[in-house]
């Protein structure tokens, strides 16, 4: 029968029951549909799972949110349109119409300086999207308001200048003269309430479950139905006494201002935790209370203090305040964790604690389930990776935990949306080369080309190669003001691909028309160079469009266009391509332009300020409440039961989150009853979900720096409930505080020596944790090795053959060599193939190193060098204009002055004795190649730079293999000459140098097994300091570790991908390092005769 019943319970599972109960015992008409009105998604699918387990069966029902159930309402009184006209949406666009027509009227001083220098319209917008939520507000929590406006009045608070111009802007975008067409919120409410008797065809029954807060404008709704038909409510109240009065401190300090009487100044906070965190619960029972008159039907359920848990929710329940209760009232045991608070280093190490947390949980109960696990965040897509490396990541099959993520962002997981974003922003980015590559690499893009991720590899290279970084050519440079300098843009580097295509490369520095021909590109590569040649064509020609203002209709028209010309459509991509069309067609763009009326240009910066937030609005609770851990961000009506309830992420600052109202906003001038204050909403939902656990509530936070370790001070709301246990409870031997036993801190590294104790508070699942810690307990130091047992001897014949530069190249990287040519491990790649962002402004070391040689090597020969200059400019290589000359003419100074030194040296080349093949004392190991760079002086080795360890060692390779060859010459010592200096190695007996070569080889064979602990940089520091400067290996380990680790200035060799991988960070330490150190440097140092 009709009316309003009110049903209140501290437990959702009682609701719920009740609900069951109506339901079956009170079953609708078969073809009527059961209306249950929710505020989330989870909420729905929760009610669904326990009536269908309650009932067996959960049909014909509909979960409908409370705007859009009541804008249904208003259209059986008048017809409506879909959509309503009167929404944020829409009125952002019929704001911005208006406004700029009133900007120079009289009041609108105020709002003229929000949009000052306004030239793409952005501000104009971002201020009509504010402006249009404080209306929406308005017609919501202050309809009297909007009604005052309507009939071109003033609310009671006249006089304010804001309401002057906002009830003008207001009668401007609603009708003429002060009439509004009646077609928001405001309006209908009232009109429907006045034909609500006359109304046929209204739903049998509504229940609204679960709803913690809603402004009086839905209770007057609600109200008002329940004359034609049941109305249920179904209300999740914390506390079981009258709870109206229960003021916070702050409320109680503002009304002893007032002026009031003693006696009318008593107040009782009741329950501190209550009263400080559900303020929004405590307005909301008072209009609840106001608006029925009674407190309904009770379905409280006593808590059973059998935990700290439940002894906070029991106060709660009954109004309690533990503070003003003796402590020794309940007393906490030692095995109590039903409350942890966490105290963490990151937000990693927050992940990390957690699922060691989850592990132990899951081994002390087998009943539990991972779906009975919620983990909540204020904002879930800063977690998420974090969340998805330590959980897939484990070390132990049996350690792994399913888990679902529930709220992120559609661009977060729609990778077609954050391409498309890309491609609409590339002019915006000056069109850089990665930001190209990156729109190419989106399999949606490639495949609606027809290229393959083979292509893009190439494509990547040829970029890289040919010297693009930004820019379509010079007159694009020109365009903004920037020399018009085409070397480095699109243009420049696609004239060499094509040019090198279609003529063969005679001289790696010949230039044609100035062009220097790229001839990496044949073939079949020609038909990938045409379809990249079409792409960019194609997305060059949309940047000119993409500058045109347009009406919201092109731009929807545009926006399609785009997504059908550079996204392939099949089963694979069409849901995140119709996330992307709803925000162009009826439910975006071209929607709001039939419904607004708008019919102004706009630019593409206001175009992707709107997509963006479209696309970045949540997708929804995709995967809340499935059958794994749910991961989702703390939203209001997640007051869901699970068993254990886990909470990161509440760091002072964060939490509750700060939001500030616009200040011509007419709401902060008088507050009333259960207005819209986040921050009160968010409050209220830590205390819902401190009331939703029901075994466990944890809490994590970062509550200690990374730098320093030093403490860091929690969410506020964290910091009251830690004080409401500490002040209102004990534990049973008194031997520790209630804080040590509710908080815990964590220690920095998960492989810390205290998770692997007896402890009941820290610990581990780690395997890998526990033998790191392990290691470290033991004090000893152990050099980890990529491979445990050393791979099996090459295969009869594979390495019986060595080349001389392979030879070198095992010296020069023993962990590359070995991860390369035994196991075809190529690591460091992705980073350095990527084209740079900006053209050279000046050289690098290598870079200039390179060039130098090339130009020593022309003036060696005798060439000339001037035509060099052509050629590196045409590469692209150098920096444009005089800065790139006069930095060639440097180089080659550098060049000349070296040739000049070398010169005498150089003489008399000797060609007819430089292949050798020498047999080692190693069976059926033999090393061949060839020494080219003979003289009747000796061997000679040259580089423009200073001479390093690999230099040295390279060195000290052919001069082995000279004097082991026995080749006939004036003298067989080696030359090495660098930037600064030059040595010499002096002439040695045949034996000795094939022993020295023998021991070398030794080496190499481990090397083919294993890594070999020898890094040239770190080794050679270690021995010149102990060898030549006779210091002690303490000191030549301090040498090493500079050289193997990073600092401010310089990066060491540990950051090599291939030693990281191969070693640990102590790896220098050991044994091995120091004996390959002194195998390879002794000899060579002991042959150095002198400096030239």
């Amino acid at each position: 029968m009709p009316g309003l019943n009110l049903f209140t319970s501290n437990r959702l599972e009682l609701l719920v029951e009740k609900l069951s109960v109506i339901v079956r015992e009170h079953p609708l008409p078969p073809l009527e549909i059961e209306t249950v009105i929710i505020q989330s998604t989870g909420m729905a699918r929760w009610i669904s799972l326990e009536l269908a387990r309650r009932n067996k069966i959960c049909a014909n029902m509909e979960f409908p949110f409370p705007k859009p159930f009541v804008y249904d309402l208003f259209k059986r009184v008048k017809p409506l349109p879909d959509v309503p006209l009167v929404s944020p949406e829409i009125m952002t666009w019929q704001i911005m119409n208006a406004l700029p027509d009133l900007i120079d009227m009289p009041g609108f001083e105020s709002v003229g300086h929000y949009v000052l220098n306004d030239t793409n319209g952005l501000k104009l917008y971002q201020l009509s999207e504010k402006v249009a939520s404080v209306f929406d507000q308005y017609l919501i929590y202050r309809p009297d308001i909007i009604t005052k406006w309507d009939h071109d009045g003033l609310s009671e608070g006249a006089g304010l200048k804001a309401e002057v111009w906002q009830k003008a802007l207001w009668q401007s975008i609603t009708g003429t003269g002060g009439r509004s067409h009646e077609l928001h919120h405001a309006a209908l409410k009232n009109r429907f309430i006045e034909a609500i008797d006359r109304l046929e065809g209204l739903p049998k029954r509504i229940s609204i479950f679960g709803i913690s807060t809603l402004p009086p404008y839905y209770i007057d709704i609600f109200k008002a139905l329940s004359r034609k038909t049941d109305v249920n409510l179904f209300y999740l109240n914390p506390c079981r006494e009258y709870w109206e009065y229960a003021y916070n401190e702050k409320e109680i300090i503002r009304f002893s201002k007032t002026g009031l009487s003693d006696e009318d100044q008593y107040f009782d906070s009741g329950n501190s935790i209550l009263s400080s965190m559900g303020v929004i619960g405590r307005e909301f029972f008072s209009l609840v209370l106001n608006a029925i008159g009674d407190t309904g039907a009770d379905l409280f359920e006593d808590t059973v203090k059998s935990s700290l848990l439940t002894a906070i929710q029991s106060d709660i329940l009954n109004l309690v305040n533990s503070r003003k209760k003796d402590p020794s009232s309940y007393i906490v045991h030692e095995q109590d964790d039903s409350i942890r608070i966490f105290s963490c280093h990151s937000p990693v190490r927050e992940i990390e604690v957690l699922h060691d947390t989850l592990l132990s949980l899951f081994d002390k109960d087998e009943d539990l389930r991972p779906r009975d696990v919620v983990v909540m965040m204020p904002d879930v897509s800063t977690y998420a990776p974090y969340v998805q490396a330590v959980f897939d990541t484990v070390d132990n099959e049996g350690n792994k935990i399913p888990y679902t993520i529930a709220d992120t962002f559609i661009s977060n997981t729609n990778r077609i949306a954050t391409a498309f974003l890309s491609i609409l922003s590339i002019g915006k980015n000056r069109f850089k080369a990665a930001d190209i590559l990156d729109i190419l690499d989106n399999e949606a893009v490639y495949r609606k080309l027809g290229l393959g991720e083979e292509d893009l590899v190439k494509i990547r290279d040829w970029m890289k190669d040919t010297g693009i970084s930004w820019g379509i050519d010079g007159n694009y440079k020109k365009a903004l003001g920037l020399p018009d300098f085409n070397e480095n843009t699109f243009q420049f580097g696609l004239d060499r691909m094509l040019l090198g295509y279609a003529l063969p490369l005679k001289n790696d520095l010949e230039t044609f028309s100035d062009i220097l021909p790229y001839g990496e590109i044949e073939g079949e590569d020609g038909r990938t160079l045409g379809i990249f040649v079409e792409f960019l064509d194609t997305l060059f020609f949309l940047g000119d469009i993409l500058k045109e203002r347009a009406s919201l209709k092109i731009w929807a028209e545009r926006l399609a266009q785009i997504v059908s010309v550079f996204f392939i459509h099949d089963e694979r991509t069409e849901d995140d391509i119709k996330e992307i069309r709803d925000t162009l067609t009826d439910q975006g763009l071209e929607g709001y332009a039939n419904l607004s009326g708008f019919d102004k240009t706009i630019t593409l910066d206001v175009v992707l300020s709107f997509l963006e937030k479209r696309l970045k609005s949540t997708s929804g609770s995709r995967g809340y409440i499935r059958s794994g851990v749910t991961f989702c961000t703390l939203l209001p009506m997640r007051s869901i039961p699970f068993r254990v309830v886990y909470i990161l992420g509440m760091n002072d600052g964060d939490y509750p989150r700060h939001f500030e109202n616009p200040g011509f906003s007419l709401m902060a001038q008088q507050k009333r009853l259960c207005d819209s204050s986040k921050r009160h909403e968010d409050r209220y939902l830590f205390l819902e979900s401190l009331l939703s656990a029901r075994d466990t509530f944890i809490v994590s936070y970062v509550g200690q720096s990374i730098k320093d370790n030093s403490d860091i001070p929690p969410s506020v709301l964290v910091a009251e409930l830690i004080d409401y246990i500490d002040g209102g409870f004990r534990m049973q031997n008194n031997t520790s505080t209630m804080l040590d036993h509710v908080v815990t801190k964590h220690r920095l590294q998960p492989f810390s020596e205290s998770y692997f104790k007896a402890s009941q508070k820290l610990f581990s699942y780690s395997d890998e944790n526990f033998k790191a810690a392990q290691i470290h307990a033991s004090g000893k130091k152990q050099s980890r090795k990529f491979v445990d047992v050393p791979l099996p001897d090459p295969t009869e014949g594979e390495w019986s053959q060595i080349r001389l530069d392979q030879f070198c190249d095992f010296f020069r990287s023993p962990s590359r060599f070995f991860l390369q040519n035994r196991l075809n491990i190529q690591l460091g790649l992705t980073d350095t193939l990527k084209p740079p962002d900006s053209e050279p402004f000046d050289l690098d070391h290598l870079e200039r190193y390179l060039i130098q040689e090339d130009l020593l090597a022309s003036h060696i020969s005798g060439k000339r060098t001037k035509a060099m200059y052509s050629g590196l400019k045409a590469s692209g290589v150098l920096p444009h204009g005089l800065s790139g000359y006069s930095l060639f003419n440097q180089m080659e100074t550098v060049a000349r002055h070296f040739s000049e030194k070398i010169s005498p040296h150089i003489q008399d080349r000797i060609e007819d004795q430089d292949e050798i093949d020498l047999e080692t004392g190693h069976k059926g190991i033999s090393i061949s190649g060839r020494l080219s760079s003979l003289y009747q002086e000796g061997q000679v080795f040259y580089r423009t730079a200073i001479l390093g360890p690999k230099d040295l060692i390279k060195a000290w390779i052919y001069h082995l293999c000279l004097n082991a060859a026995g080749i006939h010459m004036r003298e067989r010592k080696t030359l090495v000459f660098g930037k600064e200096d030059a040595i010499i190695f002096d002439v040695m007996d045949q034996k000795h140098a094939f022993f020295q070569l023998d021991m070398l080889t030794g080496l190499f064979l481990q090397g083919l097994k294993t890594p070999v602990c020898f890094v040239p940089e770190s080794s050679y520091a270690f021995s010149e300091a102990v060898i030549l400067k006779n210091k002690g290996e303490r000191e030549g380990l301090q040498k090493a570790y500079r050289k193997w680790l990073s600092d401010d200035y310089r990066s060491g060799e540990y950051d090599d991908p291939y030693n990281r991988l191969c070693f640990e960070k102590d790896m220098i330490d050991c044994d091995e390092f120091r004996k390959t150190a002194f195998l390879v440097f002794q000899p060579m140092f002991d042959q150095i005769h002198s400096k030239v």
